[in-house]
């Protein structure tokens, strides 16, 4: 499932700070997620982690999104900013995406 704009926070990922570098460090979200930190210094670049190949893009708002290549084109998995929150915020949404019977986690 790709979603070509911006969507309500429904994901957490987390941002770890090792050497003074940011990665992010997100093994939840799936076949089309990452497998391995990615350096969120290295932007706009293909970023291969066998088997699939991903890229990090900031735009002029400070929000990074992280795209998979897939079907022979870049698709969108989520996007975010470096901005906190609290895990409150994100109950409700994930809920939502854990009961709701037309989700894609309702079926697993």
């Amino acid at each position: 499932m790709f979603y070509p704009a911006r969507r309500p926070r429904t994901h957490m990922v987390v941002i770890a700070f090792v050497d003074g570098r940011r990665w992010l460090c997100d093994l939840g979200f799936g076949h089309y997620g990452i497998r391995a930190p990615v350096d969120l210094a290295i932007l706009d670049t293909e970023q291969p982690q066998n088997p699939d190949t991903f890229r990090l893009s900031l735009d002029a708002t400070g929000v990074y999104t992280l795209q998979a290549w897939v079907d022979s084109g870049w698709h969108n998995q989520y996007s975010f900013d470096l901005s906190r929150h609290e895990l409150i915020d994100f109950e409700p949404a994930n809920y939502l995406n854990s009961t709701h019977p037309d989700t894609v986690l309702s079926g697993n």
